[in-house]
């Protein structure tokens, strides 16, 4: 896969906004991975050499990646997902979920360019190894790239084996689509890949 290009505007507003909790724990944790690097503001004894995990962070309406336009489910006009729908990559598996915040989080005290990358808070899909009708037609054209998930049931934040609910931006691989199957029981969620 080549280069993609990445672009976000505008900001939700001029002010910095806060994360959500789970998305605070989220980023201590990704942050903390190699060594100490960062402590909750209100710890107890933090580690030494660390610096507190700000809350605030810029948010953006959407982002552009690889010239589809990615709009969070939190800025969305309408009730639905539409294209906060995607297919990220996190230690070489698709993962399938929406995209819920794109944001930038500043880090004072914290010198690394790795840390300067887009960030997005997601909600994961649960998948379902099943197929809504009798021989699985979709399973000679893995392109295609057919999943089933749960109707209206994600992952909780940070619960394993799923992918933290903060990754950086560019781990999304494409946008995909969805429907539902109202005729299995239970009912599912069925997506497929909008990859080109």
């Amino acid at each position: 896969q080549g280069c993609m290009h990445v672009q976000v505007e505008p900001a939700t507003s001029t002010n910095q906004e806060l994360l959500t909790d789970p998305a605070r724990l989220a980023l201590l944790t990704a942050y903390n991975k190699a060594r100490p690097r960062v402590h909750f503001l209100l710890d107890w004894n933090p580690s030494p050499h660390t610096v507190p995990l700000h809350d605030p962070a810029v948010f953006y309406r959407y982002a552009i990646l690889d010239g589809r336009r990615i709009t969070p489910i939190s800025q969305s006009k309408r009730d639905s997902a539409g294209s906060s729908l995607v297919k990220v990559n996190w230690d070489g598996e698709a993962w399938y979920g929406e995209v819920v915040r794109i944001f930038h989080h500043p880090k004072p005290g914290l010198s690394d360019p790795a840390t300067e990358r887009l960030l997005a808070e997601f909600h994961w899909m649960k998948e379902v190894p099943l197929s809504p009708v009798a021989d699985d037609p979709w399973s000679d054209f893995p392109e295609l790239d057919v999943m089933c998930f749960r109707l209206n049931e994600y992952w909780y934040p940070n619960e394993q084996p799923s992918p933290p609910i903060v990754l950086p931006f560019d781990q999304i691989l494409c946008q995909i689509t969805r429907g539902v199957v109202e005729s299995s029981i239970p009912p599912l969620w069925i997506t497929t890949s909008l990859d080109r």
